[in-house]
């Protein structure tokens, strides 16, 4: 977290830091005289005293709402007065200092597909408002891409954990005109620490796995012993695409793993790797990117530990050189199988036993085509097969939304 800094020296004055003043020495001063620290409007609960430094900016983002009313409003337009009238940016105001659940629904919602979509919520809202030539050139009141984000409105998208460490980091008072130490009053004031700040993220950038497209659309939980495990990364995540689904299947004594990513217009190349138990990653394989349009990848590992535990992840190559890895997925044999095939070859039909209940089981051709499917309850399930041409099929146990178990059905 070093590159997370209060401003301690704010347009040459304000301290922000924990005990320090903050704007108290305005309190009561014509300069918030009609704003919302003025005591006739809220100065009350946003500068309570002169120990509270960032009731003025944490209390109304996590507590009570924002309103908008000076100064809570986008540095463009105000002149270098961040007491000013500026860019009016977010309504949800509820004076209450009650924890409730503020979400202004006038703001309209940012589609999925919108080219500035992103998982920083407001804050990248606050930065085209600042920086974006289509939104900063005057304080008209105008919809900015993110508004309806976190902490204004509860997106499945958001990355929470990094909005707020940035919060807390004093980026919403650089968004009102409260620079950071290193703005020396001339140029632009997206300063290096600044941009330290923006550029943070808390390490997990991107879900693991893919939004369900009905509610509640969050995947079941993961179980404790097969769930991902978060392995660290290498490089900036600024390279990594915006979504990327890595899974991986137990088959026989086989491991295939399948990615699916929504872009990939950065990478050059997908290196596997493989840790045995806890020991270092190694290469198993690669694959280059020769079709930026793909998005399905796959691949086989055809020895794998049958009696450790087999860590899977996959080093992503940008085409500037950055590094990303994906979460880690553990692979393990030595466990009792959960279902049972019999017979297996087959013609006709075949029967799962599965030593779990509920189970749904699915039946895939080797293209990934779902053939049939149904939900076993008393530990038994039965499919007819013999309209299948004569081949391999895959068969895949999941319990609560998540994959257990795959095996292969050889159709004679």
């Amino acid at each position: 977290m070093n590159a997370l800094r209060i401003q301690s020296k704010s347009l040459g004055s304000f301290d922000f830091r924990n005990g320090r003043k903050g704007l108290w020495p305005l309190k009561g001063s014509q300069a918030v005289a009609g704003t919302a620290l003025d005591d006739a409007a809220y100065g009350t609960i946003l500068l309570p005293d002169s120990m509270s430094p960032r009731a003025v900016d944490l209390l109304p983002i996590f507590y009570t709402g924002v309103p908008n009313l000076r100064p809570y409003q986008l540095a463009t337009g105000k002149g270098g007065n961040p007491l000013a009238e500026g860019k009016p940016f977010i309504n949800n105001f509820l004076p209450t200092l009650g924890d409730y659940l503020r979400l202004n629904m006038a703001v309209p919602v940012t589609p999925r597909s919108d080219p500035n979509f992103s998982s920083l919520g407001i804050i990248k809202a606050a930065v085209l408002g600042l920086t974006d030539s289509n939104y900063n050139k005057d304080k008209s009141l105008q919809f900015i891409p993110n508004m309806d984000g976190f902490p204004n409105g509860r997106r499945l998208e958001d990355d929470v954990t990094t909005i707020e460490l940035q919060a807390v980091s004093g980026v919403a008072l650089a968004a009102i005109g409260l620079w950071y130490d290193d703005y020396n009053g001339t140029g632009s004031p997206v300063t290096p620490q600044l941009v330290r700040v923006l550029s943070f993220d808390a390490g997990v950038t991107a879900n693991d796995t893919a939004f369900k497209t009905q509610f509640p659309f969050v995947q079941a939980p993961w179980r404790g012993f097969n769930g991902p495990q978060y392995s660290g990364r290498s490089g900036s995540l600024i390279g990594m695409p915006s979504s990327i689904t890595f899974t991986g299947d137990r088959i026989d004594n086989s491991v295939k793993l399948n990615w699916h990513l929504v872009n990939q217009s950065n990478n050059a190349r997908y290196d596997v790797e493989r840790s045995v138990e806890n020991n270092r990653f190694q290469r198993i394989g690669n694959i280059t990117v020769t079709n930026s349009a793909k998005t399905e990848y796959d691949f086989t590992d055809n020895k794998p530990d049958l009696n450790k535990a087999n860590n899977y992840r996959l080093k992503m190559v940008g085409k500037n050189g950055t590094v990303t890895y994906t979460n880690v997925r553990t692979i393990r044999f030595n466990a009792n199988s959960v279902i049972s095939i019999l017979p297996n070859p087959a013609t006709d039909f075949i029967k799962v036993y599965s030593k779990q209940s509920p189970v749904r089981l699915t039946i895939y051709d080797e293209s990934g085509r779902q053939l049939a499917s149904q939900l076993v309850t008393d530990m038994v399930g039965e499919f007819s097969i013999a309209k299948y041409a004569k081949g391999t099929y895959l068969i895949v146990a999941e319990s609560n939304g998540v994959r257990i178990e795959t095996k292969k059905i050889i159709k004679q």
